[in-house]
């Protein structure tokens, strides 16, 4: 399992349900940071092949910010 993994798989459920996700705020305000909660509650951590992918798709201030959540806890 990587993060691009489940964030696309994400995103294909997003898309089913919503169409195009250009301007869909449930996948900006939900959907993105549910399947990196996701990723992050199964691996526990982010490989550098994870966060090239967040770098690529520009999340990786939300990767940051839920690795930051996952630590404190």
């Amino acid at each position: 399992m990587t993060l691009e993994e489940e964030f696309n798989k994400s995103k294909k459920w997003y898309e089913e349900k919503y169409g195009d996700l250009t301007n869909c705020w449930q996948w900006n305000d939900e959907g993105i940071p549910n399947a990196i909660g996701d990723y992050l509650g199964s691996m526990g951590e982010f490989t550098e092949a994870d966060w090239d992918f967040a770098r690529k798709e520009n999340i990786a201030d939300e990767c940051r910010w839920c690795l930051e959540q996952f630590e404190e806890e």
